[in-house]
């Protein structure tokens, strides 16, 4: 069971997300206290949620929010962050799961029409694609990006 937390437990999880930083290759572009403010906003107003398997000791880490798309008028759920700190874990595909029906229940109940992901390739990260497609999910689009700085 995953838990959702609220605004004053997310610093709690700092670690996990420099884990996730470090381990996507993207500390040039982000950091920790970023993300930990950016979720509290999420949290205040609404617009995301946060969800670890265990607050003193996360092994994984669940980040979602909400947005209206522009072009399709759709209201769409879009996992940010899906995170397991052990590769090896042998209950890997097991939380990997467990954190996608926990955001598409969550994307249900706040009256999203679709739910997207994506995954940061990035510096070397490791693809994980092959688990968004054994969860049901289609590539629909591809992005490209060039960072300008």
């Amino acid at each position: 069971m995953l838990k959702k937390l609220t605004y004053d437990e997310i610093p709690k999880i700092k670690g996990i997300i420099e884990d996730n930083i470090k381990r996507c290759g993207v500390e040039s572009r982000t950091n920790a206290d970023y993300c930990i403010a950016t979720a509290q906003l999420g949290v205040i107003n609404d617009s995301a949620s946060v969800w670890v398997d265990d607050l003193k000791d996360p092994t994984c880490l669940l980040f979602v929010s909400n947005f209206r798309n522009l072009v399709l008028n759709e209201k769409t759920t879009i996992i940010n962050s899906i995170f397991v700190r052990d590769e090896n874990d042998p209950n890997l595909k097991d939380k990997v799961k467990r954190m996608f029906k926990t955001a598409e229940s969550y994307a249900k109940a706040n009256g999203s029409d679709a739910i997207m992901g994506a995954s940061w390739v990035y510096n070397g990260a490791k693809s994980i694609q092959s688990l968004w497609k054994s969860n049901g999910y289609k590539k629909q689009e591809i992005h490209n990006v060039k960072h300008l700085k």
